[in-house]
């Protein structure tokens, strides 16, 4: 937002005294005639914007003093009529509006906005409080410390001239209602918004749409808070993921408190929590040879009746096409996706976490804001090249995990392999749907083009050779190159061979990141994680020894699990190198997941 950006940041010192009443959307008070002579039809957006820079100026310099308050009032009598908030509030909310393109405003920064040590800033808390519960803006804490950021919908009504609304989602149908959950819990998992918020916002949300026979139900329960959002959680879960076997872990992460989370697993590990004892949630024993109990031996799901009498009607048409329900688009779900710790070496590391970076919520927004104002191309296309077994694929899950991103995963085979015609058709389609489906959601999901050599390869010159086949295959190319021109999106695809990719769709990647092998220290920690028991002289020994990629070494730790499963015993180092001298003749790396360690 440059615009933006300059008119918080430019001087007031010289600027015309503002009238106190806003003007309506689109209008040109004429108390402001001599302003808008000056600044050229001044619209009210302006008009908005350098209230809040009169303001953020005199804070900073002054500090939130009865003065400071009662010399800049007309600057705040704005922002008090329009969001319902008292001038202390005004003030804060200007301070915090001074640094709205930080996703992680600290206490400390917000301290030097008002011109106070961050201890008296603590005197402010309340105040805060009413700003948050007015969502005009969020709070999130990390490593015990708390953050602050301004929704970018604010910034976008602001910057617009308009009336910031938070939406409030009324009489909307259930898969919706479950998906807006969802966003809460994401939220929350992320430590984005409190427990308490979480809990405020479902039950708003349960009250805005009461018409559902879901909230109708669930209310009918009677459940304490805990219960009820537990419930919903599992409700989301298990209606739009298809996630009938929750870990005690995931649930740990919706509370605040650490005690309160090891109370609530207790309990649900020895059967006495509400959910269980009311028969809403059941248990289910993956390891029946543990006892007692553990995290890592049971998971949790609705009971069969409490999926009809909640979500019924989506159990049923699951139940009725579960193939049709869940490769509609072709997505995988990012909560599905398992956490994999990945090894990298320096460069690509540097590379990957740049990218995850960017992908991440806020920042691809205003990244993709800032290159649309630009006149540049939004769209995010990255090449993965290297070797099989390096981890380009797992990356790209990983990715999807973390920055919180479902995957559409094309069918490249299937592409290919079409009849002369159709080849073209599916490529169509594919973005067809996808620009379909980013156009219906919040966040975009990723498209990925897995081991995409052939659909990337250097174009065909047409000659006597089967020349319909060529100009098919020219055509369908021709069309990826200028899908991929007008991406709007996120495209990443995988390649085993990137010095046989045409330079047009070269150009055409933003980001390329080459998966090399895993070097010396590198191919250390992959042996030490993927075979916990062996020592750290073996494993040096075997990284020094066998230039393996990630998926080689999972080849090698999985013959060792197989033989120690049916030995009773451990592999010695000797053993080992059998297996890896076997790995070396079979020249033959199957394994998918890279370097990756469940």
């Amino acid at each position: 937002m440059p615009e933006l950006t300059r008119n918080l940041n430019t001087s007031t010192q010289t600027e015309p005294e503002l009238p106190a009443e806003l003007p309506p959307e689109g209008a040109r008070s004429p108390e402001k005639l001599k302003l808008n002579k000056r600044a050229g039809g001044t619209s009210r957006k302006i008009y908005l914007l350098r209230h809040i820079s009169k303001v953020a100026d005199s804070i900073r310099e002054n500090g939130i003093y009865d003065d400071t308050l009662e010399n800049i009032k007309t600057n705040l009598r704005p922002f008090e009529k329009e969001f319902g908030i008292s001038p202390v509030q005004a003030a804060l909310l200007a301070g915090f509006l001074d640094h709205f393109d930080d996703s992680s405003i600290s206490i400390g920064v917000m301290a030097g906005s008002v011109n106070c040590t961050r201890f008296k800033f603590l005197q402010y808390q309340d105040d805060i409080q009413v700003l948050e519960d007015k969502k005009l803006i969020c709070s999130c804490k990390f490593h015990e410390n708390t953050f602050y950021r301004v929704p970018m919908e604010l910034m976008e009504a602001l910057n617009k001239g308009e009336h910031y609304k938070p939406a409030e989602h009324r009489n909307i149908p259930l898969t919706e209602f479950l998906e807006i959950t969802g966003a809460l819990f994401d939220q929350r998992t992320g430590e984005e918004i409190s427990y308490a918020a979480l809990a405020g916002e479902l039950k708003d949300l349960i009250k805005l749409n009461l018409d559902l026979p879901f909230c109708q139900k669930l209310t009918a329960y009677g459940l304490s808070d805990e219960s009820m959002i537990l419930l919903m959680y599992f409700c989301f879960m298990s209606a739009l993921y298809f996630n009938n076997g929750i870990h005690r872990g995931t649930m740990e992460s919706i509370p605040d408190d650490a005690s309160a989370a090891r109370k609530m697993t207790r309990a649900f590990l020895d059967d006495t929590h509400e959910l269980l004892k009311r028969k809403l949630i059941a248990k289910t024993i993956v390891d029946e040879d543990e006892y007692p109990a553990s995290e890592y031996s049971v998971t949790f799901a609705l009971t069969e009746k409490t999926k009809k009498d909640l979500i019924g009607e989506l159990v049923i048409r699951q139940k009725r096409k579960p193939k049709e329900m869940r490769d509609e688009n072709g997505l995988t779900g990012h909560r599905t996706i398992k956490q994999r710790v990945l090894f990298y070496n320096a460069a690509e590391a540097e590379q990957i976490d740049k990218l995850a970076e960017l992908l991440n919520g806020d920042n691809y927004r205003r990244v993709c804001k800032r290159l649309a104002d630009s006149g540049m191309r939004t769209g995010f296309a990255c090449l993965f090249s290297g070797g099989p077994g390096t981890g380009k694929t797992e990356t790209a899950f990983q990715l999807a995990r973390k920055t919180g991103r479902d995957i559409m995963k094309v069918d490249v085979p299937a592409i290919i392999g079409s009849f002369v015609g159709e080849s073209e058709k599916n490529i169509k389609q594919q973005f067809d749907r996808y620009r379909a489906v980013v156009k219906s959601r919040k966040t975009a999901p990723i498209l990925l083009f897995n081991e995409a050599d052939a659909l990337f390869t250097k174009r065909m010159q047409l000659g006597q050779a089967n020349p319909t086949v060529q100009q098919m295959w020219n055509v369908m190319q021709n069309i990826l190159l200028e899908e991929m021109e007008n991406l709007t999106g996120i495209l990443i695809a995988t390649t085993n061979m990137a010095v046989n990719m045409d330079k047009a769709f070269e150009r055409r990647f933003l980001f390329k990141i080459e998966f090399n092998k895993p070097n010396q220290a590198s191919r250390f920690s992959i042996w030490q994680a993927m075979i916990p028991g062996l020592s750290s002289a073996d494993a040096e020994t075997l990284a020094k020894s066998f230039d393996f990629s990630g998926g080689q070494i999972e080849n090698v730790a999985r013959k060792c699990i197989m033989e120690n499963a049916l030995s009773g015993r451990e592999s010695a180092l000797e053993e080992l190198v059998s297996f890896c001298d076997k790995e070396l003749l079979e020249k033959n790396s199957n394994g998918t997941i890279g370097f990756s360690i469940r």
